[in-house]
């Protein structure tokens, strides 16, 4: 059987694994059993040991289980009564039922071609890269193993995938960067590759010899979270980053752990603050989390107030303060001992950080109390970091000690995520989506060995005087550069050529420029925008104008009609009655008698004053239109906010 046809099988079984967990409710032992029982449907004619079916369940699917684990499926099953056990040997007792495997290998397949088939794609379109089914499963599988719990205790084995070489800078970069392409522009191809993160972060319960263990919440324990947590719970080192320990921290109080920090870990926090803030604005200062805040667009005033609310702005989240515990004799590690293991495998900028890390992993120690916890949920404290390199020196160190040699003293946050959310997967359906465009914008950024060189190589050309100083502050601040050292180097230090420096200027220059262009056409297309809006803001305004204006003089129209005709047929029956033509009064009626009267009073008035004046009925009735006419047209205006320019 090839390697590449294991690592198939691998992967095929964890897209069932995600199918019969996620979608149909089973538990662990439960999907294990799925797979064990068509194994023994087609069982030779002799004893069935865990140790044989777990060998077989290897070759079958690609997935190392420990034999214990394969125990407690026998069991279930001989509970069942599909198998017999006697003096620890178990026999098939009856026809053993069917699980309907080869609908779902069909199924997991179709996910897994659609991944391999799009990786394919991009990696020959983006990269100019042609990658084999072999390549592809290999790098996947090497992305895979990020999501396997470490350090935890000492598992028969590490993780349930075969073993796979050490995954290549550049194979991770292009794997980030695929899956964060697919993350925003094709969902289906994103929902394939959380099909198979889901698998690889469920088949991680296999691997653990108590399985019922899964079943405990945290309650008693308490997570410490290390400084860069912090500030990524401030949100200050990525949307991804902030999101994905959010969550995590959400899914830890769901059950019932406390999250806190300690205070040395809170002045390690402001240093790390005030020193961001006195260097945001110098271009010298290229550290990641100063590259990381000038990337989200902070300012020296921003990071200050971050500083003065820190502690409340956690609050929110349930995070708070705890005093870091005093030294106690009998307690007490050998911090050179730890200082040393912690050498082998971190290398710091600041010395002052390796005296922090080394202060809380000794104050775990403390809070144990010198128990040997056997699980994590026993453990009573635990460090979490994001330093998987400091979480694995924390690991070996500990194994030397009752208290931390099952559990470490520290753990990575990936590492907890993956186990909290095999606690309670409903209570944070969304968590492996999050963890992993968060491992993927980890895996396409630069290696601090690959950075320090091409800083090195940026201080060698300004001492040559070979870079002009605008040029220098473009290549240490601009995040465009340290995307285009990404894309030229694919993460791989060995990719790194003299040259690369000024291929880097060049296309940071180039991309600033298409910004740059890109800026004004938009501020055009925006001004042009503005411009036709206006256009079409007014000409409405006019036909609204028009309107008001045609139903003013429609409505003042009918007015002035109305009153001449009125003032037509007093005048006229004014002058019949005063002339004798008809009677001045009605008998009978006073009420008709009153305005006989009246029309022959407004009569005589009115032909004395035109006599007198000259003036005509119709021009001063016309003029009382047109005034209302101009009223009426401007209340209507007022009321619908238009005219008044």
């Amino acid at each position: 059987m090839s390697n590449s046809n294991g690592s198939h099988k691998t992967l095929v079984s964890l897209a069932i694994l995600k199918s019969d967990l996620d979608d149909e409710r089973r538990d662990y032992l439960g999907y294990i059993e799925s797979l064990v029982i068509p194994i023994l449907r087609i069982w030779p004619d002799e004893p069935v040991t865990d140790g044989s079916v777990a060998s077989k369940f290897e070759r079958e699917y690609g997935l190392r289980v420990p034999d214990r684990t394969i125990q407690l499926v026998l069991r279930r099953l001989a509970r069942r009564k599909y198998l017999k056990r006697s003096h620890g040997i178990f026999h098939i007792s009856r026809t053993l039922p069917d699980t309907y495997l080869e609908g779902k290998r069909r199924s997991a397949s179709e996910h897994i071609a659609n991944v391999f088939r799009s990786l394919q794609d991009y990696a020959e379109k983006r990269f100019d890269i042609a990658w084999s089914d072999d390549d592809v499963e290999s790098a996947v599988l090497g992305f895979l193993d990020h999501f396997g719990v470490d350090c935890l205790r000492a598992y028969v084995f590490r993780t349930a995938l075969p073993a796979v070489p050490v995954a290549a800078p550049k194979d991770q970069f292009i794997i980030g960067s695929f899956i964060k392409g697919a993350h925003k522009d094709n969902k289906e191809v994103f929902e394939s590759v959380v099909v198979l993160i889901k698998g690889q972060m469920y088949s991680n319960a296999l691997i653990c010899p108590d399985l019922e263990g899964l079943e405990k919440n945290f309650k008693g324990v308490t997570f410490y979270l290390d400084t860069p947590l912090l500030l990524n719970l401030l949100n200050l080192q990525g949307e991804s980053e902030f999101e994905s320990v959010v969550e995590l921290v959400a899914l830890l109080q769901r059950l019932k752990g406390k999250v806190v920090f300690f205070e040395h870990t809170g002045a390690e926090l402001e240093s790390v603050l005030r020193a961001s803030a006195d260097n945001i604005e110098n271009s010298k200062a290229t550290g990641r989390v100063v590259r990381e805040m000038r990337g989200l667009g902070l300012r020296k005033g921003d990071i200050i107030l971050k500083i003065s609310g820190y502690e409340e702005e956690l609050k929110k989240y349930g995070v708070t303060v705890r005093r870091t515990p005093e030294y106690k004799s009998d307690l007490q590690i050998d911090e050179a001992a730890l200082d040393s293991e912690i050498s082998r495998y971190v290398s710091y900028k600041h010395p002052r950080a390796r005296d922090y890390d080394i202060n809380s992993i000794r104050s775990i120690f403390v809070l144990r109390r010198g128990l040997a916890p056997r699980r994590l949920e026993d453990c009573g404290a635990v460090l979490v970091t994001n330093n998987e390199a400091l979480s694995k020196a924390a690991f070996s160190f500990g194994k030397s000690h009752n208290s931390a040699r099952e559990v470490s003293p520290a753990i990575t946050d990936f590492s907890l995520a993956n186990v909290a959310w095999l606690k309670s997967p409903m209570d944070a359906p969304s968590l492996p989506a999050k963890e992993t465009i968060a491992a993927c914008y980890a895996a396409m950024e630069p290696s601090s060995e690959l950075w320090q060189r091409y800083l090195s190589e940026i201080e060698k050309l300004e001492q040559k005087g070979e870079v002009r100083p605008d040029d220098l502050a473009i290549l240490r601040v601009s995040d465009i550069s340290e995307r285009a050292l990404m894309d030229l180097t694919l993460g791989d230090e060995r990719m790194f050529r003299k040259d690369t420096v000024s291929a880097i200027l060049s296309r940071v220059k180039e991309e600033l420029a298409a910004e740059h262009t890109a800026e004004v056409s938009r501020e055009r297309e925006a001004h042009d925008t503005t411009k036709r809006r206006l256009r079409r803001e007014l000409e409405n305004r006019r036909r609204l104008e028009a309107k008001i204006a045609s139903f003013s003089s429609f409505v003042s129209g009918g007015v002035y009609v109305i009153c001449l005709t009125i003032v037509i047929i007093v005048l006229f029956v004014g002058m019949m009655a005063g002339s004798g033509v008809m009677p001045a009064y009605l008998r009978g009626s006073e009420l008709a008698t009153a305005i006989l009267n009246t029309s022959i009073v407004v009569a005589v008035f009115w032909a004395l004053y035109s006599t007198v004046f000259g003036s005509a009925v119709k021009p001063i009735i016309d003029g009382w239109r047109r005034g209302l006419e101009r009223r009426l047209s401007a209340s209507i205006n007022e009321l619908f906010g238009v005219g008044g320019d």
